[in-house]
């Protein structure tokens, strides 16, 4: 199984280019919820891009919805202090300094949606509160990355973050993102386990390794192999964009251009440490010449 990171690089691109492919895809997301606006929510499961790099691009997200033409999302009507204090009666009522959201649904007119969405969490509410964070079940790497794998091998491809979810998948996306930081950084740390953990280029030159026991050289081989973190690293050098042609899979939705990570020098050749970023076309059409 080939495991490998979608990419939908935009950070590169001119303002105007880059706010266009974000607008049209706020369009499509809510074309296909068949919604005329979209929450955050709603796009961290369907959209291909982060929501923060839309609220970083416009300045805010009601702001992005307005310039795609979209309904503003609702705000809520209750403010912080007012949730705090419910919060507080509620834990007076079931005479606990800490409790889930689905208790809190049984007896507050207060959504837990509403509450996780002024705090971006449950915990966060509750430590605001001044009451007890609620305990989180610990779930080893492994466990997650063995869940990810079979989801990644039934589908034959990364999973989206809105297919983590029962049956198909032990754990939500959600359970990801609070392990690893992101839902990407978690494919990434995953993709890495696959690699046998490795973190750098395991692309080296010979180099000649003094063996103590008797005293002689040994040559230590040299692997092409280049990881995820060091492809990421490239593409971002070159700003996601072939060098030799100048495309890029940003300016395709589809991902309709494949980048690759190719060597100036060819490996046959010799050349190890100089990496470029070449669209498929241009690396397979290039063979073993140097450009």
């Amino acid at each position: 199984m080939n495991y490998q990171l979608r990419q939908f690089p935009i950070r590169s691109l001119p303002k105007e280019e880059k706010e266009k492919i974000l607008i049209d895809e706020l369009r499509r997301v809510a074309k296909l919820l068949n919604k005329k606006t979209v929450t955050i929510f709603d796009f961290k499961k369907y959209g291909k891009v982060s929501a923060d790099t839309i609220r970083r691009t416009f300045g805010g997200w009601n702001n992005a919805l307005k310039i795609a033409e979209l309904g503003q999302s609702k705000v809520s009507k209750y403010s912080k202090q007012e949730i705090i204090n419910e919060l507080k009666r509620v834990s007076e009522i079931l005479g606990k300094d800490t409790f889930s959201g689905e208790e809190f649904d049984k007896i507050s007119t207060i959504s837990k949606s509403t509450v996780r969405k002024n705090f971006h969490s449950w915990n966060n509410a509750l430590k605001e509160a001044g009451l007890k964070i609620k305990k989180i079940a610990k779930i080893s790497d492994l466990e997650l990355f063995k869940n990810l794998e079979n989801i990644w091998n039934s589908l034959t491809r990364q999973p989206f973050y809105s297919e983590m979810i029962k049956p198909l998948s032990l754990y939500s996306a959600g359970t990801y993102e609070n392990h690893f930081g992101s839902w990407t950084e978690a494919c990434t740390a995953f993709i890495e386990y696959k690699m046998k953990g490795s973190t750098d280029l395991e692309l080296k030159s010979k180099q000649e390794i003094p063996n103590k026991k008797d005293k002689t050289k040994v040559v230590k081989r040299r692997t092409r192999t280049i990881t995820p973190r060091l492809r990421l690293q490239v593409f971002s050098k070159d700003g996601y964009t072939c060098v030799k042609c100048g495309r890029s899979p940003a300016i395709s939705l589809r991902g309709a251009i494949k980048l690759h990570v190719d060597h100036i020098i060819p490996f046959s050749k010799g050349g190890i440490d100089n990496l470029q970023t070449l669209c498929q076309d241009c690396n397979l059409g290039k063979g073993n010449t140097d450009l």
